[in-house]
């Protein structure tokens, strides 16, 4: 391959892989190879498809594709093709930016932006392509230096109609971009711009893991052997662990942050918030962004969905780190928490809405609190719900509790924890043990 980059289909399983998009049926993952010494490489994979989709349709697709890349080499906003791994996955070249996303993007495009990315789309009708696919505004990359790019070029086909016609076409599919932007940016009523914590809310990953898609947010050294995991407590969100993604920029480690089921940016199943199938998910969630061993942290009620997925996955979970856990006998806060649930789920909210409120970062504050207003009554209960608590005083059975943890943590109560820094030194001494 090109540009030193030289990868096999056992490089897609080994450290330095971040997952861009989990592909569905017959769609490829797509997965960016960051390595030390070479430059960063895009692989669309279709290795996880079904047998089917794998002998017949991901052959024919990885070669029309490479084929369309060729085509377009040189082209300014297009990446360069680097060849193929096998006959099921393709290398092109990284485009170091993000999808376009209306929430984040609307406010801070110009209409050079626009102008360029039409310049790009004349590019291919030059060349004898058309491109129609931009409904999806994630095949659209903004570079850090607010250019475009177009990065799916699956899409892209050969249509035997004079340019002019290809050119009618686009620009008519580029309007409808805009004006889906100029919409998010002025709404009906006279919208205001998005406040840091309205961004920071919608900031951050999908992925589709076994029968969800959860939202996560993504820091760090993306070569880290054992990327650190970190999972929320019940009716919050990510937001909760910012200082920590935060660290993770300026560290030597990889921290991965996710919304579980029914909380902050992930899906909202109508059943499926016990602590089994929690864990259950979790072990999902980390096999969907191809992650190696890692180091999980949980903040509470996650401590025992942790606990859960170590015993559910044992070799792809390194260690094991608790966050105000619960115990074998059940101490406040978590003992009152779970009479709370047996009252309903406002008893709940107004439980987490007080500990909200001692939250010494405001914007923090405010996104989990958007988060905990958006959250259905049934994802705060079921999860409590699920657990058997008996005796006097009362006791956790043994089976909720897991695997034993590595690390035992107590924070203020406050959220986020008061003294990251102090936190961020224990976690990296237990992820280096």
């Amino acid at each position: 391959m090109p540009l030193g980059v030289h990868l096999t289909r056992r490089d897609l399983w080994r450290p330095g892989v971040r997952v861009l998009n989990r592909g569905g049926v017959a769609n490829a993952d797509v997965l960016l190879i960051q390595r030390p010494g070479m430059p960063g490489a895009v692989v669309k994979d279709y290795g996880e498809r079904s047998a089917a989709v794998r002998a017949l349709l991901a052959p024919l697709l990885v070669r029309r594709e490479l084929a369309l890349l060729r085509r377009l080499e040189g082209l300014p906003g297009v990446p360069r093709p680097l060849g193929r791994l096998d006959r099921l996955a393709l290398v092109m070249e990284h485009v170091d930016g993000h999808p376009l996303d209306r929430s984040t993007d609307a406010h801070a495009l110009q209409d050079a932006f626009f102008d360029a990315l039409q310049g790009i789309l004349d590019g291919l009708a030059v060349r004898g392509l058309c491109y129609l696919d931009l409904r999806s505004s994630s095949n659209v990359v903004r570079t850090p230096t607010d250019a475009p790019a177009l990065v799916d070029l699956a899409s892209a086909t050969v249509v035997w109609v004079p340019i002019w016609l290809r050119r009618w076409l686009e620009r008519r599919s580029l309007a409808k971009l805009r004006s889906r932007f100029l919409a998010a940016r002025y709404p009906r009523g006279g919208g205001q711009k998005p406040t840091p914590a309205a961004r920071l809310q919608a900031s951050g990953h999908d992925v589709r893991a076994g029968r969800l898609r959860l939202r996560y947010r993504d820091a760090g050294r993306v070569e880290d052997p054992n990327p650190m995991v970190l999972v929320h407590d019940v009716g919050l969100s990510s937001a909760t662990f910012l200082p920590l993604l935060e660290a993770a920029a300026s560290s030597e480690r990889r921290v991965v942050a996710l919304d579980l089921a029914g909380c902050g940016g992930s899906a909202r199943p109508n059943s499926g918030y016990g602590l089994r199938r929690q864990a259950r998910d979790l072990v999902c969630f980390l096999r969907a962004l191809r992650l190696g061993p890692v180091d999980l942290v949980g903040w509470g009620f996650g401590g025992l969905i942790a606990r859960a997925a170590r015993a559910r996955d044992a070799r792809g979970i390194r260690s094991v780190a608790v966050i105000d856990p619960p115990d074998a006998e059940l101490r406040e806060p978590f003992w009152r928490r779970w009479q709370a649930a047996r009252q309903g789920p406002e008893r709940v909210r107004a439980l987490l809405s007080a500990e909200i409120e001692r939250s010494t970062d405001p914007v923090v504050a405010d996104v989990l609190t958007a988060a905990l207003a958006g959250t259905a009554g049934r994802v705060l209960v079921a999860p409590y719900r699920s657990l058997r608590v008996r005796g006097d005083p009362p006791q956790l059975a043994e089976r909720a509790l897991g695997a034993e943890p590595d690390l035992r943590l107590r924070s203020s109560g406050e959220l986020p924890i008061e003294s990251p820094e102090r936190l961020w030194a224990e976690l990296m001494n237990l992820g280096v043990r």
